[in-house]
């Protein structure tokens, strides 16, 4: 192997290991939202993450509008969410 390719061989793993990090910092940061927010536009935001575990949280805060929990469990498809929506005390299931 030349000098030339393993240094690009470097790069492609350093490139690959930074986005692996900041999708990592993004993911505790929008967990921690999701935890700790008391804001419910933020939380509105956050419902609609692809991550499950950052939708569990944003259904089990107290803070997140009834508006915004019927919205996900209408879309909600993990189970674990919807049992933190229907346990959460701004959320009332339409009969």
């Amino acid at each position: 192997m030349t000098l030339e390719k393993l240094a690009t061989e470097i790069k492609s793993v350093a490139f690959f290991v930074y986005s692996i990090k900041v999708d990592f910092d993004s993911l505790m940061n929008n967990l921690q939202l999701a935890y700790t927010t008391t804001d419910p536009a933020i939380l509105d935001e956050l419902s609609r993450n692809e991550d499950y575990v950052i939708r569990w949280w944003v259904a089990s805060n107290y803070n997140t509008s009834q508006k915004t929990l019927k919205q996900m469990y209408i879309v909600e498809e993990e189970d674990c969410v919807k049992y933190y929506i229907e346990i959460n005390p701004n959320f009332q299931k339409e009969s």
